[in-house]
């Protein structure tokens, strides 16, 4: 398979032509369903068996992909966003019974501030948030969203990567609406709000010519010769 190249000179100009050659618009606006579905699908598996029979938090949930395939999985899930309007359509689209929308059994939806706290009952067996921290405040969210995990749970999360030359282009655009994270930030969060001995490894999201994720394993956040798009964190009460 043909990742990305190595020397960082050539990196720029292989994530434009990509980005060009796949979606033929301005990736910012609407993310690709079918790289949305490879980080749930990497999410989901990082999540463990509570997917199938836990309680499970989607914060930052969208338009609730996510919390609908745990859902389907089996889970109880919250889902929580900071549109009251989504929210609100979202639960007559998939809670109303008898709507015209396939309803989804053990899902739930709530409008929550984001930016404060998050009144959402019990802890999670699993708490989520997914595609949002370049939009949120990093080490705040995260120790927010680790108040909710219980024990024995985890919190799963991903980060764009700054040193990534389209994150880096995305940053320059939308800079004061679109954060990024580097190795330092993303471990000193990590330290500070969600417990210095809690457990937690990452896995790098590298892009494929063909369009798929190649994921690996972290045995420590280092600098990259091939900076990932991504990084996937999963963190370990």
């Amino acid at each position: 398979m043909n990742f990305v190249p190595h020397d960082r000179h050539q990196l720029a100009a292989y994530w434009q032509r990509y980005f060009a050659d796949t979606f033929r618009h301005d990736w910012t606006i609407e993310t690709a369903p079918p790289l949305m579905g490879q980080h749930f699908g990497l999410a989901i598996a990082a999540a463990g068996p509570a997917v199938f029979d836990g309680r499970v938090l989607d914060a930052a949930c969208g338009h609730g992909r996510l919390g609908l395939a745990c859902a389907g999985l089996g889970a109880q899930v919250l889902a929580v966003d900071g549109n009251p309007s989504l929210m609100s359509q979202l639960h007559d689209r998939h809670v109303q019974r008898g709507s015209s929308e396939r309803y989804v059994d053990g899902i739930a939806f709530q409008a929550v501030d984001l930016h404060g706290r998050w009144e959402v009952g019990d802890p999670f067996d699993v708490v989520f948030v997914m595609e949002a921290l370049q939009c949120l405040p990093l080490s705040a969210t995260l120790g927010e969203a680790w108040s909710h995990v219980a024990e024995g749970g985890r919190l799963v999360f991903t980060v764009p990567w700054a040193a990534n030359p389209i994150i880096e282009a995305a940053h320059r655009e939308h800079r004061g609406m679109f954060q990024v994270t580097g190795r330092h930030e993303l471990v000193s969060a990590i330290r500070q709000r969600c417990d210095g001995h809690s457990l937690w490894h990452a896995q790098a999201l590298h892009l494929a010519d063909d369009q798929r994720y190649g994921a690996y394993a972290l045995d420590r956040l280092a600098d990259f010769d091939d900076p990932p798009y991504r990084v996937l964190v999963t963190v370990t009460r």
